[in-house]
């Protein structure tokens, strides 16, 4: 007796097994009832230990994260301080800057001052006039005047022309 064809279509890889047991279930008519035994027999599931290894992986990966996070915190905490320590440094060495160039533009910051600074030069206060005569007074050498004072010899030798009024010799 001819039996009625059944099409399936599942992957090809199975396509053996499949006919396999479709000559089985012809041969023997007992295969059926074992089959069916089979198919009734509970079955240990692929899905759930395939979720708990995503589940834990994905744990895995948030411990991780929030460790990145936590040091990444303190990464930034470190340098927003440092940020701060160095603007505060900035901003010291700007006053310092602005306090020096407020000196060089009005003159001395205190009476003790021998040379000021006035339109990029070195002039001489008050008190470095005074100074500078009376070494000159004292007899001491234009260079040695000089370099006590922080001035060029040329210009101790100008203020002795001024408070003489008479040129220097020039040696024989």
């Amino acid at each position: 007796m001819k039996q009625p064809q059944l099409n399936l279509r599942f992957p090809e890889k199975h396509h053996d097994l499949v006919r396999k047991l479709a000559e089985r279930l012809r041969a023997d008519p007992g295969f059926a009832v074992s089959l069916e035994d089979l198919l009734v027999q509970p079955t240990t599931p692929v899905l759930p230990p395939l979720q708990q290894r995503l589940d834990a992986a994905l744990a895995e990966i948030h411990q991780t994260a929030e460790g990145y996070l936590e040091e990444f915190g303190k990464a930034k905490a470190e340098l927003q301080q440092s940020l701060a320590g160095i603007q505060a440094e900035q901003q010291d060495l700007l006053k310092t800057f602005q306090a020096s160039l407020e000196q060089v533009r009005r003159g001395p910051a205190s009476e003790g001052d021998l040379v000021v600074m006035r339109g990029g030069l070195k002039r001489l206060t008050e008190a470095g006039i005074a100074e500078v005569t009376r070494r000159l007074t004292l007899g001491e050498q234009p260079d040695q005047i000089a370099a006590a004072v922080g001035i060029e010899p040329r210009s101790v030798r100008k203020w002795r022309t001024k408070l003489t009024g008479r040129q220097p010799q020039a040696p024989a």
